[in-house]
């Protein structure tokens, strides 16, 4: 993949090949930890109204798709080769525009949003998230409202939204673009030079440690789940391979110890997620579960007692298979050029370096059980452990 020198000093990289699908990614490092408190679903809100909102790419053949997470902004989508001028003229132009928008198109927009919201609100895994988020990271950036509340989007203004956009989104200190296909560098370096974007210094929000951590939280829901969290502050990039390949041993199939576990236990269904650095350089991997137990402090206290002892469960044989296991899947998961795009970026937003697949699967590879269990030992502690329950 090499890197595109434009004279606006953006940030974009191409890997040329010959294939007529192409595909982009673009990275915008900030999202909805840098809203303002009164002002939460602000970030969300730009991104609904810049990038998908009325807008009509498909008629040049184009897709794209958007997406808001706590602390970043992610473009992705696809078009044929022997229309990327156009295309990328058109994604250029996107970037370019101003957000003048009415207050009742604003209005519009907001109503979508709380429908959004409302159609959500039932969803467990929704639901956890955001009480994990204030949980983990109480009175920080990391537990803001994702989607904003009715109070929150009624505070922001059209002038909000210009301002967002002129700061972040037009911004070569937090854009990054990403382009796979047969598409000519010299084309590509003309169109992307006509991107206006400014050079302002922008801080992170601070996210200061959890002061009282919520070891046990309960809420009120529509129906039973329990979520087990583990909190690595300030992770070091090269123990986010081995986070993820933790994730993987506590996830991964008929591997996973807790689906043994399941299949004793009638069955229960649960899921495992975890994300690194880019959470402001924090991690997490959480664990939930929906059990058909009632006592549900007793099915914490066995997950929590799982996880402090999960080092004997851990062989060579079961390592090798989980890693073979999650190697198959992003090899296989990673094969369409926006598949690739959105891939690339991420990966270097969360470790600063930019790898293929093909090189994460060798870094992977190379994790031993020595190094896994030493990550063990130093991330799962009683003190990084807490725990989130629903009842009905």
């Amino acid at each position: 993949m090499r890197k595109i020198n434009c004279q606006n000093k953006i940030e974009a990289y191409l890997e040329k090949t010959e294939s007529k699908l192409c595909g982009f990614s673009v990275w915008f490092k900030i999202g909805s930890a840098y809203d303002k408190k009164d002002k939460q679903g602000l970030a969300h809100l730009v991104e609904h109204l810049k990038f998908t909102n009325g807008k009509e790419f498909e008629k040049i053949g184009m897709t794209m798709h958007a997406f808001t997470s706590i602390d970043y902004i992610e473009i992705t989508g696809s078009f044929l080769s022997h229309n990327y001028k156009e295309c990328l003229n058109y994604l250029v132009e996107t970037i370019n525009s101003k957000l003048d928008i009415k207050p009742k198109e604003l209005e519009k927009e907001i109503e979508t949003i709380l429908n959004e919201k409302k159609e959500v609100s039932g969803n467990v895994y929704q639901q956890m998230w955001q009480t994990r988020n204030t949980q983990l990271w109480k009175d920080g950036p990391l537990s803001s409202n994702f989607f904003g509340t009715k109070e929150t989007l009624k505070n922001i203004t059209p002038k909000d939204l210009e301002d967002f956009n002129k700061k972040y989104i037009q911004n070569n200190q937090s854009m990054s673009l990403f382009f796979y296909g047969d598409i000519k560098e010299i084309e590509l370096q003309k169109i992307l030079t006509k991107i206006s974007a400014n050079n302002i210094q922008y801080k992170k929000p601070e996210n200061p440690k959890t002061k009282n951590p919520i070891y046990n939280k309960t809420k009120k829901f529509t129906s039973n789940a329990i979520g087990v969290h583990l909190k690595i502050e300030k992770i070091n990039l090269k123990d986010i391979a081995k986070l993820n390949l933790l994730r993987e041993i506590l996830a991964n199939n008929w591997s996973s110890i807790f689906v043994e576990k399941m299949r004793l236990n009638k069955n229960q269904t649960y899921w495992v997620e975890s994300s690194s650095k880019t959470l402001l350089e924090d991690a997490y991997i959480s664990i939930y579960f929906e059990p058909k137990s009632k006592n549900l402090t007793e099915v914490v206290k066995d997950i929590t007692n799982t996880l402090l002892n999960i080092k004997p469960f851990i062989t060579e044989e079961r390592l090798q298979a989980v890693k073979n296991s999650y190697m198959l899947r992003i090899l296989s998961n990673n094969h369409s050029p926006e598949d690739i795009c959105y891939w690339y970026g991420e990966s270097y937003t969360k470790e600063d370096t930019i790898s293929s697949p093909f090189q994460y699967v060798e870094k992977i590879e190379k994790i031993t059980i020595i190094e896994i269990n030493q990550f063990i030992e130093k991330t799962i502690t009683p003190t990084q452990i807490y725990s989130t329950i629903f009842k009905k």
